[in-house]
């Protein structure tokens, strides 16, 4: 495995973009080269998104451009699970899913580091995303904090009584969330840490792919949380966004909750002034969670 050169691309979620920046760490720690061009790679790692038909067609075209470079191909991501038939007919190259990014190391040989070794990423990386891609950065931003009223608004008309100070912290997220992922966009260096809490999810919505694509709910332990808040703290970053594919869900198959972590993360930062963003709590954990919330 010792000095192929790898080329890494995804054109997935921020789920993804992590995924694909601890796949660069165990390359590198394999003195693996990671190369900018996929020409001049001999190995190529689409990380994939199906998460609706668009980004499932989009991965497909991705393929078909990348299947004419001369390092193999290898798939990954949500696409092998998503659109598992389509891809055994229009691919017939070698891949691994998000349920199974262990499967790396059969791929390479037995490397001398394991995928399970390396610990979670926290940093999303440009380079990962394809050209033109930071516009629809920009684009999903704007769409996040339509989502956010729309939550608001699904309140409302269930007749849930919200506090005015309850309603102005949610706008405040509202407003302050496309602030900072505009301000990522444009920044040289990135802003906003990434806390990734847990894995999969518990429920069986029809319209969802989570749970094929990414499993079941796998909660990050409450210490192993506190200790990659602690060491970004040292690190020198103030504004976080704790995010899983079912953040409020968090800890329910080990006996924990949301808002224990919460409050073990607020007892980390020693006063400084700190951030957190929460994207996609869904109103029902909103309501769930309302008074911890508001502490």
């Amino acid at each position: 495995m010792r000095d192929l050169k790898v080329f890494i691309y995804t054109n997935g979620c921020i789920k993804r973009n992590l995924d694909a920046s601890r796949m660069l760490r165990y390359f590198e720690l394999n003195r693996c080269r990671v190369v900018a061009r996929p020409k001049d790679a001999d190995y190529i790692i689409f990380v994939t998104c199906s998460v609706v038909k668009s980004k499932e067609d989009e991965s497909f075209q991705y393929i078909d451009k990348l299947k004419g470079c001369r390092g193999e191909l290898i798939v990954a991501g949500c696409l092998p699970d998503i659109a598992s038939e389509r891809l055994k007919s229009e691919f017939k190259g070698r891949y691994f899913t998000t349920k199974n990014l262990e499967e790396i190391d059969n791929i390479f040989g037995n490397p001398d580091i394991k995928f399970s070794s390396i610990e979670d990423a926290h940093l999303l990386r440009q380079e990962f995303r394809p050209s033109g891609d930071q516009q629809n950065q920009l684009i999903e931003s704007i769409k996040l904090r339509i989502s956010c009223l729309v939550s608001l608004a699904a309140l409302f008309i269930m007749n849930f009584r919200i506090s005015r100070g309850f309603y102005k912290r949610c706008m405040n997220f509202v407003h302050h969330k496309g602030r900072n992922a505009l301000n990522f966009i444009i920044s040289s260096k990135p802003q906003v840490a990434c806390l990734r809490i847990g894995h999969g999810c518990i429920d069986k919505c029809t319209y969802c792919s989570i749970l094929k694509a990414v499993g079941n709910l796998k909660s990050k332990p409450v210490d192993l949380c506190c200790n990659e808040y602690s060491d970004l703290l040292r690190r020198g970053y103030s504004n976080f966004l704790i995010f899983a594919d079912n953040v409020g869900a968090y800890g329910l198959d080990i006996g924990s909750s949301l808002i224990d972590l919460l409050e073990r993360m607020s007892s980390l930062d020693g006063g400084r002034r700190v951030s957190w963003e929460i994207p996609g709590l869904h109103p029902k954990w909103l309501i769930k969670y309302r008074d911890g919330l508001l502490k």
